[in-house]
């Protein structure tokens, strides 16, 4: 069943869904999506960003863009590992540039950190800008 998020909660569902945000990042995340393409997307297209995004995170350097397509609806996008900086309270970060569009929408791109405080823990969305 195909059921449309809106307005930027498909991004902030898979941001939370992801384990990538705490609250106050969700929040963030959620701003910085709501006028993007993500605001048009599905379920399927939300649980296929979302396995692109876990992918791009877990992938071993050096980094490959990742693209990512649903035939169906028209939505994709890309994204890729751009840096990897240190945070303090953190083993792993990535910084990773992603864009994504709808068959509505062309995105732009936006930046943003995630990382995780043990190897092979979940990854937490720490910025988003």
């Amino acid at each position: 069943m195909k059921q449309g998020l809106g307005r930027g909660a498909a991004a902030l569902m898979v941001a939370v869904a992801a384990g990538l945000a705490s609250p106050w990042a969700a929040a963030s995340w959620g701003l910085a999506m709501r006028d993007s393409p993500a605001r048009d997307f599905d379920d399927e297209d939300t649980r296929q960003f979302l396995a692109a995004v876990r992918q791009v995170l877990d992938a071993p350097s050096p980094p490959q863009p990742l693209e990512w397509r649903n035939q169906a609806t028209g939505a994709g996008g890309s994204l890729l590992v751009i840096g990897q900086p240190k945070r303090q309270g953190f083993v792993e970060c990535r910084r990773v540039r992603s864009t994504v569009y709808s068959r509505r929408r062309q995105g732009q791109p936006q930046v943003w950190t995630a990382c995780r405080e043990d190897s092979g823990g979940s990854w937490k969305l720490v910025s988003a800008n």
